[in-house]
């Protein structure tokens, strides 16, 4: 898996050579950035597309009880990432309505790590 970079807002950086793309676990790890950030509804082409953490949060009231449930979704939801082989080491925390998520990742290249976090208000 190839990807070009994006700067700090998110934007495509031109690439000159193939050597400036990300490849490997790397890559992966992005793409799942990616992901997670393209929320369920924001793309009009298919807003079927995206992950789902916001329907999970309008489908009922959230507590901090439900740490698993959602680390359930999240895992879900990215375990459909091509490249993904295994995930391991799910951390879910929810502090004043902010949720944070991280987990270790082994892929086809390698293993990484993710680390995200959404607001639930």
């Amino acid at each position: 898996m190839n990807l070009r970079p994006v700067d700090s807002g998110g934007d495509i950086l031109p690439v000159f050579s193939v050597s400036e793309l990300i490849s490997g676990a790397e890559a992966v790890g992005r793409m799942i950035e990616y992901r997670l950030n393209l929320l369920t509804g924001d793309w009009w082409e298919n807003p079927a597309l995206g992950c789902p953490v916001l329907e999970w949060i309008r489908n009922g009231r959230r507590t901090e009880y439900e740490h698993q449930e959602l680390a359930n979704l999240l895992t879900e939801f990215i375990r459909e990432t091509p490249g993904v082989t295994e995930i391991g080491e799910v951390r879910t925390e929810i502090q004043d309505r902010r949720v944070s998520f991280s987990c270790t990742l082994r892929t086809a290249y390698g293993e990484t790590g993710i680390s995200t976090e959404f607001s639930l208000g």
